[in-house]
């Protein structure tokens, strides 16, 4: 997988945030580091944004993380592509 993107989804949920830097941890052991993280939010609550500010305390400044929300419609998902594009 050498040279491969790396996008990680974190499903907005109890222990996503755990499970988010434990698997950034093992992809900086390997040497891969995401050029995303994309914060999917699974139902109307508050917890996406909640994961994600959480997650921009721990992470550099420069960590682009995006967010999937709920109920998302083809034009969320252009958004994402639109702005992961624009980050490029």
């Amino acid at each position: 997988m050498q040279g491969c993107e790396v996008v990680l989804v974190v499903g907005a949920r109890l222990g996503c945030i755990n499970h988010a830097l434990l698997t950034l941890q093992q992809l900086q052991r390997i040497g891969a580091t995401p050029a995303y993280i994309i914060i999917n939010a699974l139902d109307d609550s508050a917890i996406a944004e909640q994961t994600t500010r959480s997650l921009q305390s721990w992470l550099p400044a420069a960590t682009t993380i995006l967010q999937l929300p709920f109920s998302a419609q083809e034009r969320a998902f252009r958004r994402i592509a639109e702005a992961i594009l624009a980050n490029a």
